[in-house]
């Protein structure tokens, strides 16, 4: 992992604590829906790339 990810692991993880105490609610979220976002386009990704397989 980068350092980038790694300290952007950090954030999330203070984004997450802060959100038990129902602050930055909205941040979490949006952090959630990005990865969401990351995670369906790795699946195109890999679904176009074993295409030709099929």
């Amino acid at each position: 992992m980068s350092p980038g990810g790694i300290r952007l692991y950090g954030l999330a993880r203070r984004v997450i604590s802060k959100n038990m105490n129902g602050e930055d609610a909205h941040i979490a979220s949006m952090r959630l829906a990005l990865e969401k976002g990351r995670e369906e386009r790795r699946r195109l990704i890999i679904r176009d790339v074993f295409k030709p397989l099929n």
